[in-house]
């Protein structure tokens, strides 16, 4: 029954994440890496993990869990967050580095938050996210060319369009040769609409056509499928 295998999935939760908690207590040092993870219905959660030297003296990296932040993004939510998961941890005298992707940043004040760590950890180093700064340095790249900001402008604005009706979503589905067409309107992400974009550019315009040339189609469906097949037809 769903009863009881969502007994055997809480109880399987729990014994993973005291093994975790035990890993990280016996380690001398460790470090605490927050990251964005806003997930499929865009609500924003951060993802908290650490990277510690475990009793054999090998590296490794535990994921603790996701932690909603739609009510509050700023540096003190984030520094609570932080030593809410941390505090079993003894993280005070343990923490040696954090690291914060550039979600965070942007909602918190990364000065203001490093600095309530480490008051608390004065070993807690910041580092910056390596990944991230690669992140930075392609998208102020890809916005000094025309074709690439228009790219993912239509990325941004197709999934969405999608998303909005299922009929779409199940039109979208049958060209990429889909054999159960979802009826979710929250069913598709945005790396999956980056992989359409790139394999199947000719069957998305044909889906859209579908869409113009469809008579129970509504007049936003057709005036938006206009403006993304013109899009796509300029960038070709």
């Amino acid at each position: 029954s769903e009863t009881v295998q969502d007994d055997l999935i809480t109880s399987i939760a729990e014994y993973v994440m005291e093994t975790i908690h035990q890993e990280i207590t016996k380690s001398d040092i460790f470090s605490v890496q927050v990251g964005d993870a806003t997930y499929i219905l865009e609500n924003p959660q951060y993802a908290v993990s650490v990277r510690f030297v475990n009793t054999f003296g090998e590296i490794k990296e535990r994921f603790l869990g996701f932690h909603d932040v739609t009510e509050d993004s700023s540096a003190d939510a984030v520094y609570s967050l932080i030593t809410t998961v941390l505090g079993p941890f003894n993280y005070k005298t343990k923490l040696v580095g954090q690291c914060y992707d550039g979600a965070c940043v942007a909602a918190a004040s990364l000065d203001g938050l490093q600095r309530k760590v480490k008051n608390d950890a004065p070993n807690a180093l910041l580092t910056h996210c390596s990944a991230h700064d690669l992140n930075l340095v392609l998208q102020d790249g890809s916005k000094s060319i025309k074709n690439c900001r228009v790219y993912f402008a239509v990325v941004r604005s197709l999934l969405n369009f999608f998303r909005q009706s299922g009929k779409r979503l199940s039109l979208l589905s049958l060209v990429v040769d889909n054999k159960n067409p979802s009826s979710d309107v929250n069913g598709i992400t945005p790396s999956e609409i980056v992989q359409i974009l790139g394999s199947e550019w000719d069957g998305l315009q044909i889906v859209l056509r579908n869409i113009i040339e469809d008579k129970s189609s509504a007049v936003e469906s057709i005036s938006g499928a206009k403006g993304y097949l013109k899009c796509m037809n300029d960038l070709e």
